[in-house]
């Protein structure tokens, strides 16, 4: 059981610190969402999201 808690929490510090670091990696390189153009107009402000 208590490998179950270690293993949630690792996994979980892992997220927390190698998130933010990807979005930059992403936005730096130009990595990002393309949005239909007969989709929503409100969905344009999406335009170049990190996925």
């Amino acid at each position: 059981m208590t490998w179950i808690f270690t293993a949630i929490i690792i996994s979980g510090l892992i997220s927390l610190i190698f998130t933010p670091v990807l979005i930059r990696f992403q936005k730096k390189k130009n990595i990002g969402q393309k949005i239909r153009i007969d989709g929503p107009q409100s969905h344009a402000i999406k335009t170049g999201t990190p996925t």
